[in-house]
């Protein structure tokens, strides 16, 4: 992490390994092209914020340089075998033995675009290992949020392990994904 003084000192991810899955997926959903905007999701302050920042050009690339410049083979990267998910270590779950509800849930979703729903897909999976409890589809949203803070370069192999595991979500994978491009 390094700081950067916008109205005052913020931490920034300097490396794609301090990059949230959240910060992730906020970054799918925009325009990976407009480096305020990535600015914004690195730093977590809202868009108009960075926009009227006295930055330069050159203070922002700087900023965010790394985005552009090795991003990791995401399909590439080794399937850890669990997640820290808040305070709790969590062995992976079995895609095979999911509940009625879970799969409900994970049908519903699928019919929104993955990189608003892929938080929430993995949430859903998790979230009767992080609460010790069966599945609670009320408490999918505080496990969402925790989800959303892990390091992208640890959730994302699992999020693709759930895509190649489970067949409806197979062929959206197949599509593609995480396509950031090298701009400046």
């Amino acid at each position: 992490m390094r700081t950067i003084k916008i109205l005052e000192p913020q931490l920034i991810a300097d490396r794609w390994s301090e990059v949230t899955l959240g910060q992730l997926m906020q970054i799918e959903q925009g325009d990976s092209d407009d480096s305020l905007f990535l600015l914004s999701v690195l730093t977590g302050l809202p868009y108009k914020t960075v926009v009227h920042s006295t930055l330069t050009e050159d203070d922002v690339y700087d900023a965010i340089q790394f985005i552009y410049n090795g991003a990791p083979n995401w399909p590439e990267l080794k399937v850890p075998s669990h997640l820290v998910i808040g305070s709790r270590l969590c062995k992976l779950p079995r895609v095979d033995k999911v509940t009625l509800g879970q799969h409900i849930l994970v049908a519903q979703l699928l019919e929104k675009p993955l990189n608003e729903t892929l938080i929430t897909i993995m949430a859903t999976y998790f979230q009767p290992l992080v609460d010790g409890v069966k599945f609670d589809r009320d408490r999918v949203s505080e496990v969402e949020k925790m989800i959303a803070k892990i390091p992208a370069v640890d959730a994302w192999p699992v999020a693709f392990f759930f895509l190649k595991s489970t067949p409806n979500l197979k062929r959206i994978s197949d599509q593609g994904f995480l396509q950031l491009r090298k701009t400046r």
